[in-house]
């Protein structure tokens, strides 16, 4: 989306300035599952490479899973129905990992694909 309307967004006279800077970094930010994705990445590729001060690195990497764990684990608490609730973040492995197969596809077919509307069928309520 960004790449797409980057020229409107920033020259854009009717949003202040405040509001295209959140704007961008609504549109460029790759949400809390795709960060925890690339920091868990990252922490793990840190251990394996074993630099100078991999330990700090693969810490500071592994931020990026740790922060919404954390936020999670603190409206767990709150919830007034923290069973279901656990339930649901039960399937959270299964959606990490389609929305990492997504996220990577983006990335490596982005600008490459054609995109087509599909057909939309109205939905009438049939009497007979």
């Amino acid at each position: 989306m960004f790449r797409l309307y980057w020229s409107q967004i920033l020259f854009s006279g009717r949003a202040g300035l405040l509001q295209r800077l959140d704007l961008i970094a609504e549109l460029t930010h790759p949400g809390p599952v795709m960060r925890a994705w690339l920091g868990l990445a990252g922490a793990g590729l840190t251990v394996l490479l074993r630099p100078h001060a991999g330990l700090i690195i693969a810490l500071l990497f592994a931020t990026g899973a740790l922060q919404p764990a954390l936020y999670a684990g603190l409206a767990l608490l709150r919830h007034p129905a923290p069973g279901e609730t656990l339930l649901a973040m039960a399937r959270l492995p299964l959606y990490a990992c389609w929305r990492a197969v997504v996220g990577v596809r983006v990335l490596l077919t982005s600008g490459t694909g054609f995109w087509a509307r599909t057909a939309r069928h109205d939905e009438q309520l049939d009497d007979s």
